[in-house]
């Protein structure tokens, strides 16, 4: 029997190489997988001006793969806040043509999506495609508190 699905919960896409002058990838552990999966349908030389920003996690898994693809930049994160003055500044700094690629849990998607927005970058150019946990940020309908990792 398939599990039921939640109404409120987004539908996420699957990553796939998009043209554009530069590529930004943001992902927290089970998303460096859409990332290199991606990849195997990349035109050769695709990563060669794209960044990578990653968050491990607690195993620590994923990275070595992700260096692999021989991006301009790769980053590691240990947390999503501890990479949003860097997220912030990238961009700010965006010129057109940027392909912004979220790829890992929903609390990452959705934190990301957000920043991106704020900064003015157009909707089309990002993808997202959820992998690893369905927990999710949830706001508390009566105090509006946030609380992470819901199931």
């Amino acid at each position: 029997m398939a599990a039921k699905s939640i109404i409120s919960r987004p539908v996420y896409g699957t990553l796939s190489p998009q043209p554009g002058k530069h590529h930004l990838f943001i992902a927290d552990a089970e998303g460096a997988l859409a990332i290199a999966e991606m990849a195997g349908r990349a035109p050769p030389g695709f990563f060669g001006d794209a960044e990578i920003v990653f968050i491990p996690g607690l195993d620590g898994k994923h990275a070595v793969a992700l260096e692999a693809l021989k991006p301009a930049q790769f980053h590691q994160a240990p947390s999503f806040a501890s990479l949003l003055p860097r997220l912030r500044q990238t961009l700010a700094n965006a010129h057109m043509g940027l392909r912004l690629y979220l790829a890992g849990t929903e609390g990452l998607i959705g934190q990301a999506m957000q920043v991106a927005l704020e900064a003015g970058i157009d909707h089309t150019s990002i993808q997202t495609e959820h992998r690893g946990s369905l927990a999710r940020r949830m706001q508390c309908v009566h105090c509006k508190g946030i609380t992470e990792n819901v199931t």
